[in-house]
């Protein structure tokens, strides 16, 4: 029998798998294009976890979770780290922003929730500097892709360019004078031909050395704390960011972000041979995107609007509001080939209440031909015409205090997409706040 996660008054008891054994290593992954709501399941499960991990991505992910209330948004800081008990690592595989660490922890301070010796960041990982945002502007004004403009494609491209600056480099004045002269000879001309004025090397320099100081009691190596926790038999949670059809390489290229957010790029990021015993793969029961790139269920009509309205569809990072549409399985069976979930958690049950008709595609059609995979040519993608299965809506879902309460109707869509999809949905979300998730119990 597959795992699930129990929620019992905040607390997430884990259940044991065949022969008895815990889960060791859980990952959750998005399957859609980002903004699945995975923060949210992440804080939920947490509470039984010894370490919460974030092994790709930056600052242009934003995690939500509302406790009592009160929001908190996470783009670089694990979502874990609302949890006392649980230690949060930010590994090597996520592009570092300083500027964000530091903000997200002065809200963990207003709300006093302390993060010292319990939150550290690797000393690998390559740091977002104040010119890589500059360039992402420059690239997004020049190619339109549609990006954050948070400066973490810029910081991706520099680490494969050997050109990137690390934590562990701020301890060491020579290499960063070495690379901050390069990297403006580089990058100068690019940000001119934007019309924008590239930062001076003293600007940047004396930005190290503030970011140096502030950072040294956070900075470890985050690949041996976490080799140490594999080795005792720790609760980790590997938390995803953004989702696989963002994936530089799965995704819908060039609309896409640039790393590994789905399993794939856990070891990498992590600097640890890991293998997840769960992944729970996060969808929502509509789908959203942000920025330019095709987007085959977009509603753009009423339907558009009452999704966005209902689902506060607006970004976590950027606050622009999210292109919505109808669930495509499609694109589903594409991802869950890619991230191998074990089980899927479907959230936002309860922006659908109410709707007379619920629309789920199962299939594309371009001329007379009918697609059966996920076209890797985005001119392709743009071209086909969804095919769609209607459901009859449901009532309110709110206060349903069961999985198996829930209306048939909403019963009846996620057997739908479980049998589609082959992957047991474990759970749902009928809310927003972090109390407001259903388990399904075996």
């Amino acid at each position: 029998m597959v795992d699930f996660w129990l929620v019992r008054c905040g607390v997430v008891k884990m259940v044991p798998s065949q022969g008895g054994i815990c889960v060791a290593v859980t990952a959750v992954v998005g399957l859609q294009w980002g903004d699945e709501g995975k923060g949210k399941l992440v804080d939920a499960l947490a509470a039984r976890a010894d370490y919460v991990v974030r092994y790709a991505s930056g600052s242009n992910a934003g995690h939500t979770v509302i406790v009592n209330g009160r929001r908190f948004v996470f783009h670089i800081v694990p979502s874990g780290i609302l949890h006392q008990r649980t230690t949060c690592l930010i590994c090597r595989g996520v592009a570092f922003d300083p500027e964000s660490f530091f903000s997200e922890l002065k809200s963990l301070q207003e709300a006093k929730i302390a993060c010292e010796r319990r939150l550290w960041v690797s000393r690998r990982a390559h740091l977002v500097l104040p010119i890589h945002k500059l360039e992402d502007e420059a690239l997004d004004r020049l190619l339109g892709i549609g990006t954050t403009k948070r400066g973490v494609g810029p910081c991706y491209a520099d680490r494969a360019y050997r050109l990137g600056i690390r934590v562990i480099d701020l301890y060491s004045p020579a290499t960063i004078r070495q690379r901050i002269k390069t990297l403006l000879e580089v990058k100068s001309p690019l940000l001119r031909k934007a019309q924008i004025e590239p930062p001076s090397f003293d600007r940047l320099f004396s930005w190290c050395e503030d970011v140096s100081q502030r950072l040294q009691s956070f900075v470890a190596d985050t690949a041996a704390i976490l080799q140490k926790a594999l080795n005792s038999g720790a609760e980790i949670l590997l938390e995803g960011a953004q989702g696989v059809m963002l994936d530089i390489d799965h995704g819908t290229y060039p609309y896409v972000t640039s790393c590994h957010p789905a399993t794939d790029g856990i070891s990498s990021g992590c600097g640890v041979s890991l293998l997840p015993q769960r992944v729970i793969g996060v969808l929502k029961c509509y789908t959203t995107r942000v920025g330019a790139g095709p987007f085959p269920t977009e509603e753009e009509g009423d339907i558009g609007e009452i999704l966005r309205g209902r689902g506060g569809e607006f970004g976590a990072t950027t606050s622009r509001p999210r292109r919505c549409g109808w669930l495509d399985l499609p694109a589903l069976k594409y991802a869950c080939r890619i991230a191998a979930p074990t089980q899927l958690f479907v959230t936002k049950l309860d922006v659908l209440a109410g709707l007379q008709k619920i629309k789920v595609c199962n299939a594309y059609r371009i001329g007379q031909d009918m697609l059966t995979e996920f076209p890797a040519d985005i001119s392709v993608l743009e071209k086909v015409e969804p095919l769609f299965k209607e459901f009859c809506g449901w009532g309110d879902v709110k206060g349903v205090g069961a999985f198996s309460r829930l209306p048939f109707q909403a019963l009846e869509f996620l057997a739908f997409i479980e049998e589609e999809l082959g992957v047991e949905v474990g759970g749902v979300s009928v809310g927003s706040e972090r109390m407001e998730l259903l388990e399904r119990r075996s």
